[in-house]
């Protein structure tokens, strides 16, 4: 997925923006070291940041950055600590997230099918080895 997302982004900004230049980083071991880099980037370019995953909201509550930043491919920014609000991200975080309220969710199954008097959840499990 992350390939698919990586492509997409080199394809769209080639179209729209192509004189600005993809910084590509992989996995970092840890929240400093990926903060060294983040720190470099902003003190050599004028330049915003895009940060995946759960773990890259988290770095930005630990680390607030100092260039714009947009996250993706996340759970709740709130309750990660991210931002205060989804309807209204402060800072210099703006994005977007798994994230969809239950209530939307049962909302748009009732209007597929009114008459649903239960609903089925299968949820993964931690592997118990049986």
């Amino acid at each position: 997925m992350a390939n698919a997302v990586l492509v997409g982004v080199q394809d769209r900004l080639k179209e729209i923006a192509p004189s600005i230049r993809l910084d590509i980083h992989g996995e970092l071991g840890s929240l400093e070291e990926m903060d060294a880099v983040v720190n470099k980037f902003a003190s050599e370019k004028k330049a915003g940041q895009i940060i995946l995953r759960s773990s890259g909201s988290v770095y930005l509550k630990d680390y607030p950055p100092s260039i714009p930043s947009f996250i993706g491919g996340n759970n709740h920014p709130v309750k990660l600590g991210t931002i205060k609000s989804m309807q209204s991200p402060e800072g210099l975080v703006t994005g977007v997230t798994y994230y969809v309220p239950i209530v939307d969710t049962i909302e748009s199954f009732m209007l597929l099918h009114p008459y649903m008097d239960s609903i089925l959840l299968l949820s993964s499990l931690e592997e118990t080895g049986r």
